[in-house]
């Protein structure tokens, strides 16, 4: 299995495992970016630096996690309005804001470094020049 098929598969396995644990968003949201890795849209753009043997370790968690900080700090103000933990509510919009937001930030990217040390996960995602 080629390291794009992969990583599709390992969005998939912790979406299906956000559903059972009792997130939708995230279950929906992570389906929809493993179908975009499988495209090779901006979902996997942004995490085919990071695929590959020996790097699946919570792959799926650290993507979300960077992004969910994005949302936190106020940089995504479209997803935000999907996301609880900011007043947000879940919804059909969901996908196209996060999908948006990969692409747009992408494209201005040097890149996405989604790196974990031994005893903490480091995340930056999409962080253009000059911001």
């Amino acid at each position: 299995m080629d390291s794009r098929a992969q990583t599709a598969v390992q969005l998939r396995d912790q979406a299906e495992w956000c559903g059972l644990m009792g997130s939708p968003l995230y279950e929906s949201l992570l389906q929809q970016a493993a179908a975009d890795v499988d495209a090779g849209g901006p979902a996997w753009r942004v995490l085919e630096p990071h695929a590959g043997p020996g790097r699946g370790a919570a792959l799926a968690l650290r993507f979300m996690a960077a992004v969910h900080r994005l949302v936190l700090t106020g940089a995504a103000p479209e997803l935000a309005r999907h996301y609880p933990s900011v007043g947000g509510r879940p919804g059909t919009g969901a996908w196209p804001a996060f999908h948006g937001l990969l692409a747009a930030r992408g494209e201005h990217a040097d890149g996405a470094a989604i790196a974990a040390s031994s005893n903490r996960v480091t995340v930056s995602l999409l962080t253009s020049p000059g911001e």
